[in-house]
């Protein structure tokens, strides 16, 4: 440290050796020069707090540089490479800043927050990374010039895969996973996320989500992102081609948990008592009536929850005792019903409110609920503890009691896998083809006889027909 009152000259900090520290006097008083272990040299200015009295404050002025040709003031305040003549000057400002009761330090450190606060927000965050790539990619979207793109997924896909990243994400408002940098985020963040979806017992959601992210992150990663009106050799990437997809080492570490991402095998049905206990609860419950319509169109048929929802009605011939409707596996089955189930189709089916096509519309949109809205109304009954005491039990479940209750009732297994609209395997594929549907008819009347006797109905029924 140099104690003379000297002021400071370029020669004399040319001189420094690592570790020294000058200062200059006279009207530059405050100005000091350190030189670090490298021999890097870097002008600050220590003063007294004009807020709080004896609080001595150091604000970083710039780097010294031995031969200036043009002094680099873009940077911000302590990265300027700087002369001795454009230090003085800087301090000069600041000294006046002081004067006026400013604290210069303080100054600096608030607008360094809200600079480093302005370049977060306008940096790619996993909500701007999801709602890039739903709405540049997944789904239907303008060009610049106004064409229409079509999206990469169909409508109902669209719509679900925005359900499945938003729950993790957020919609309007993002959720704290939402908020983080999408650069910031590793392997390490996906793993913890997807574990706790796991942990709801929600296998193939998890994986899902996975998924999505893995394919945002490939969208996003040396992509340029399109500003409109900005050339587009000036757009820069979202995330830089080398950034790595941390869904990729999440991935792995699951493949090597040998943790699966498929539903677990179904092996829930209801017993007679919980079906009486089921149909006293269902007419009088929270359940939406399309849900209740549904839940007991699946008990009495057989057929899947999705198929019910979907149901149109030109495809009920009551008449005949019939239902011809598309399947999940791509085919037309022709459900047979019962006395009672076409008893309750009846009054839904000539409902004069319902001007649609559709048996069980919804009132806002006109168009058959999704499937997943089944589970969530469950869901939502059972936290609000509405659900009956019974075991818990899922929409599938009741298409899974009907087959058991088939085989209870002494249904031979060709015909009761018919009512189910299962195929046939291997050899009997392919040379047997016939649908069994006269057979379906007598046993699912015989299923319909026996929830009536479970509900105290009738005493006693004895059918007609046996297959």
């Amino acid at each position: 440290m140099n104690t003379t009152n000297k002021p400071l000259t370029v020669s004399a900090i040319n001189g420094m050796k690592p570790g020294d520290d000058l200062k200059d006097s006279g009207e530059n008083t405050g100005l000091r020069v350190n030189s670090d272990q490298s021999g890097v040299k870097k002008f600050y200015y220590r003063y007294n707090s004009p807020i709080i009295k004896g609080n001595k404050k150091r604000v970083a002025i710039g780097v010294f540089v031995k031969a200036v040709i043009d002094e680099n003031l873009e940077p911000f305040l302590g990265e300027k490479l700087l002369g001795l003549a454009a230090a003085r000057q800087i301090l000069a400002g600041l000294k006046a800043e002081r004067k006026s009761g400013i604290c210069p330090a303080t100054r600096l450190e608030k607008e360094k927050a809200e600079r480093l606060s302005l370049e977060a927000s306008t940096r790619l965050s996993v909500h701007l990374m999801v709602e890039a790539y739903l709405s540049q990619y997944i789904e239907d979207h303008k060009s610049f010039d106004g064409k229409l793109i079509a999206g990469a997924r169909k409508v109902k896909g669209q719509k679900e895969t925005r359900r499945t990243l938003e729950a993790v994400t957020g919609k309007d408002k993002p959720t704290e996973f939402g908020r983080r940098l999408a650069s910031d985020i590793t392997h390490v963040d996906i793993k913890n996320l997807i574990t706790s979806i796991l942990a709801n017992g929600t296998p193939v959601q998890a994986g899902r989500v996975l998924g999505e992210l893995n394919l945002a992150f490939n969208y996003v990663i040396g992509r340029p992102e399109p500003i409109k009106g900005i050339p587009h050799h000036q757009w820069q990437e979202y995330l830089p081609e080398s950034h790595v997809n941390p869904c990729l080492q999440a991935k792995q570490y699951f493949q090597n948990k040998k943790i699966k991402f498929s539903p677990k095998k179904g092996d829930r049905y209801l017993s007679d008592k919980e079906i009486v206990k089921l149909l006293e609860w269902l007419p009088g419950s929270k359940f939406s009536p399309i849900v209740r319509h549904t839940l007991m169109i699946v008990l009495l048929t057989g057929v899947r929850s999705g198929e019910a929802i979907a149901a149109r009605k030109d495809g009920f011939d009551l008449d005949k005792g019939s239902w011809l409707h598309d399947t999940k596996m791509g085919f037309k089955q022709n459900t047979q019903l019962s006395i009672q189930a076409i008893e309750y189709i009846r009054p839904i089916l000539n409902n004069p409110n319902n001007i649609t096509e559709y048996l069980l519309p919804s009132s806002r949109s006109g168009l058959p609920l999704w499937q997943k809205q089944l589970s969530e109304q469950a869901w939502q009954l059972k936290s609000k503890g509405l659900m009956p005491d019974i075991e818990h039990w899922t929409a599938h479940d009741l298409r899974r009691t009907c087959r058991t209750g088939l085989s209870k009732l002494g249904c031979p297994g060709e015909i009761a896998e018919a009512v189910l609209g299962h195929t046939k395997g291997g050899i009997e594929g392919v040379y047997n083809l016939y649908e069994y549907e006269a057979e379906c008819k007598i046993w699912l009347q015989n299923w319909a006889d026996h929830i009536d006797v479970l509900m105290g109905k009738v005493t006693n029924v004895v059918s007609i027909k046996r297959a």
